[in-house]
Formats: C-alpha cells, structure tokens, sequence
C-alpha cells in the first residue's frame, strides 16, 4: 500500500498503485493539502474498475483483457500443457494525469 499517512505529497509525484485503498489513501491525502489528481501530482493504477472510473474524475490505468486472458488460459488446463501467453494490454488515461 501506498504509505501516505504522515507523509507530504510532493507536487509532480507520480504514484503507481495496485491495491483497490491506494488510490483512496492518495486522494484523502491529497485533500488534506488542497492538492487535485491530475493537477499536482499523477496517479496510475493496474487493472480498470468502475470505481477507478469515477474516483475523482477517473483514474488512469493499465489494464489488460481479462477476458481475452481467459480463452488461450483454458486451453492448458485441458491439455495439461504449459508455455507462455501474452496478452495486450490497454492504457486508460483518465484524469488522474
């Protein structure tokens, strides 16, 4: 997690998250100094959600597509055979940037 409690967010910071609470914890911080995502510091998360859509006006991520992933991933298991997938990923900008 992004350790944000007693700590100063310095403007033109990027911070690039995982946890679903590391957004939240940058954007209450971030509240607390009268600093806007986006505006003064930078925000990218893994993995598109709709509350990342809407967290204070959208926060960019990396994605990629779980559904995609998830035909050539069934594949293996039926046939016991293992060997690398890749799979694209998409980048999201959102206002957080």
């Amino acid at each position: 997690m992004v350790e944000t409690a007693g700590r100063t967010i310095r403007k033109g910071e990027l911070f690039i998250v995982v946890k679903d609470e590391d957004p939240a914890e940058l954007i209450k911080q971030a509240a607390i100094q009268n600093l806007s995502p986006g505006v003064n510091f930078g925000i990218i998360s893994y993995n598109d959600t709709p509350l990342r859509e809407v967290l204070a006006g959208g926060i960019t991520t990396l994605s990629t597509d779980f559904k995609l992933m998830g035909k050539p991933m069934a594949r293996p298991i039926d046939t016991e055979v293992i060997h690398t997938i890749e799979n694209p990923w998409q980048h999201n900008i959102l206002n957080s940037l």
